[in-house]
């Protein structure tokens, strides 16, 4: 009906009875998707012989618009068909629980985009929540705790 749709696969193992009907079944539902957030360990779980280029080619070729690929403490990529840019990162030296980095990183970046930054000034902003959110316990963290950019 017009909306976009943003999809983190987030793979899970326990909650598939195999990593090839996981795989599957995120394939099926890139149909409706247009912008996919992977992480490469994930698609590492879900597919042997991975690489960047392998997994951004895959979803590209799946009909997504745009590829967000997450790759650990290491640089991440945005694609679309016409350009694929490395995005580098901004590591916190105070990380303290991991919980809700990949979401908070998945809103920023979305919040930026349809506020239409560049794909890259998107990563930026995913990864400067991120960085903020992991130095407290838990997924959720004080507002006055909030990159200055991101409270208003």
């Amino acid at each position: 009906n017009g909306g976009i749709v943003y999809f983190d696969p987030n793979y899970r193992p326990a909650l598939w009875s195999s990593a090839k009907e996981a795989k599957a079944e995120i394939d099926r539902f890139c149909a409706i998707v247009a912008v996919i957030f992977p992480s490469l360990d994930d698609e590492e779980k879900l597919s042997t012989n991975q690489s960047v280029s392998k997994v951004i080619s895959h979803y590209l070729a799946l009909g997504v618009s745009e590829v967000v690929l997450k790759n650990g403490q290491l640089p991440g990529y945005v694609a679309d068909a016409a350009t694929t840019v490395e995005c580098e990162l901004t590591h916190s030296e105070e990380a303290v629980d991991t919980t809700g980095a990949g979401d908070s990183f998945n809103a920023a970046y979305i919040a930026a985009r349809l506020a239409k930054h560049s794909k890259e000034d998107a990563f930026t902003w995913g990864n400067l929540l991120a960085s903020y959110v992991v130095k407290y316990q838990g997924a959720i963290i004080p507002k006055n705790k909030m990159p200055p950019s991101f409270t208003r």
